[in-house]
């Protein structure tokens, strides 16, 4: 059995959570995944995650007017740690990499940045020189009363013998950023499963994914270190352009992915 390349999502009651980002990537020749969670204040910042090895790029940060600078914590923020508070249009720039193979690339870039009403109400931008956009999912990681922690997923189009450098702007009013994510892969490679919360007090969740995808087994487990895949009862339902199974957070975190057998 052949796992494509999915994006893993994980579940719990109290909250959504998406973690384990493009685990599958590093299979391929003609991916490559970077990932900086900043753990601690380097600057430039090398990622904690970098697949395949050896193929590592530095984050170079910029802090605007008002910035704190990177931050190990702060009271209210939920349980994130290592973050960078950028201020003011501040900037963090990485390189878009690849694997072993050359050619037109589709890359994605994962940005979790703090959101609330007041300060942090407008979210920091990406771009990447050179590409095109061709889409944005938002989810939520952590919620509290004073605001949260949002995953913006954004693709992009890279053209055959581009490079490209991704920026993260921080916003006029300033933007904390807890992590950086970036894949680049041959055009169609992934398929990415999208997950969110059916209502604010509710452990029913929506899977969801495209509904041109054929083939694809929804599979679930509670652990990332000793597996145990099964499959998620339900038939999918398709509504416009996205097919979606319906479940619960049932007191438990869960992980899930799209398989293909």
């Amino acid at each position: 059995m052949i796992m494509r390349n999915t994006m893993i999502q994980r579940m719990t009651a109290a909250g959504i959570a998406v973690c384990g980002l493009f685990l599958a990537a590093s299979a391929r020749a003609d991916a490559s995944r970077q990932e900086w969670r900043f753990d601690g204040g380097s600057n430039p910042a090398a990622p904690e995650v970098c697949e395949p090895p050896g193929v590592a790029a530095t984050a170079t940060i910029t802090p605007g007017q008002f910035s704190s600078g990177w931050q190990s914590e702060l009271a209210g923020l939920g349980t994130a740690t290592g973050f960078w508070d950028l201020g003011r249009s501040g900037r963090i720039v990485v390189p878009v990499t690849a694997g072993t193979e050359t050619g037109a690339r589709t890359v994605r870039v994962r940005v979790t940045q703090w959101v609330d009403g007041a300060i942090f109400s407008v979210r920091a931008g990406v771009s990447v020189a050179g590409a095109t956009f061709t889409s944005e999912v938002r989810t939520t990681v952590e919620s509290g009363p004073l605001g949260g922690w949002e995953a913006t997923e954004s693709e992009w189009s890279l053209p055959d013998g581009q490079t490209g450098n991704v920026t993260v702007t921080g916003a006029p009013n300033g933007s904390l950023v807890d992590s950086v994510a970036v894949v680049a892969e041959a055009p169609g490679a992934s398929v990415v499963l999208s997950i969110r919360r059916l209502g604010p007090d509710s452990d029913a969740v929506e899977l969801s994914w495209p509904a041109a995808v054929a083939g694809y087994a929804l599979e679930g487990t509670a652990s990332l270190s000793e597996p145990d895949w099964q499959p998620v009862p339900g038939t999918p339902q398709v509504a416009g352009d996205r097919q979606f199974v319906n479940t619960t957070a049932g007191g438990t975190a869960k992980f899930f992915r799209l398989r293909k057998p």
